[in-house]
C-alpha cells in the first residue's frame, strides 16, 4: 500500500524499442499512470485511484479505476481487485478524470455499482525488497458487452520502490 502510488510512464521503454528497431508491431505505445489513495470506507482500507493515458495525452482519459488490496490469508498474498469506471460510451471516464484532484464524485461508487470481473483480481507475492503480481493462469475470462466473443487476459507486475512494470495480454 505504501508503495504503489505515484506517478508511472512508460517513456524509456518506448524510446529503447524505437531505438534497437524492435519490430512495429511488438512496439508498446506509451502509457501514463498516475496512482493515488483516496478515502472510499466502501471499499475498505486501502483504496487506490487509477488513471491512464496514452502516448503523453495527459488531458485524455484511457482507463480510469479503482484498486483495492486486501489480505488474502488462505492465498497468502495481497489481493488486488481491479473495478473498472469507464463505459462504452465513455461518460464514466470522463466524469471519474482527475477524481484524485476532485475525490468527492467518486462518492457515488460502491463495490455494487463498480465494475470488476470475477477471476482477474492481481494476487502479490513479496520477493525481496519488492512485489510480483499476477492474475491466476487462464482464471480472468470476459467478453465486451453485446459480443459473443470471449477473452482471457493475462497480467504480469513487478513493484519496487521505484518502478512498477506491467505486462498486459489478452487473448481471444
Amino acid at each position: 500500500a505504501e508503495m504503489l502510488p505515484g506517478v508511472y510512464d512508460s517513456e524509456e521503454q518506448v524510446y529503447f524499442e524505437n531505438r534497437t528497431n524492435v519490430r512495429k508491431e511488438a512496439r508498446n505505445v506509451r502509457m501514463n499512470s498516475k496512482i493515488v489513495k483516496v478515502d472510499l470506507p466502501a471499499f475498505g482500507k486501502y483504496v487506490f485511484y487509477v488513471q491512464d493515458s496514452i502516448e503523453n495525452k495527459l488531458d485524455e482519459p484511457n482507463r480510469v479505476r479503482l484498486y483495492t488490496l486486501s489480505a488474502d490469508n488462505k492465498e497468502k498474498v495481497v489481493r488486488m481487485r481491479m473495478y473498472y469506471l469507464d463505459s462504452a460510451e465513455g461518460k464514466a471516464k470522463k466524469k471519474y478524470w482527475n477524481a484524485n484532484l476532485n475525490p468527492t464524485v467518486l462518492n457515488d461508487l460502491t463495490p455494487a455499482t463498480a465494475r470488476f470481473t470475477e477471476g482477474c483480481d492481481v494476487l502479490w507475492r513479496r520477493e525481496a525488497g519488492q512485489f510480483h503480481g499476477a492474475i491466476k493462469p487462464g482464471a480472468c475470462i470476459w467478453s465486451r458487452k453485446g459480443e459473443k466473443t470471449k477473452r482471457v487476459a493475462d497480467y504480469q507486475a513487478q513493484l519496487t520502490n521505484n518502478a512498477l512494470c506491467v505486462r498486459e495480454l489478452t487473448f481471444d
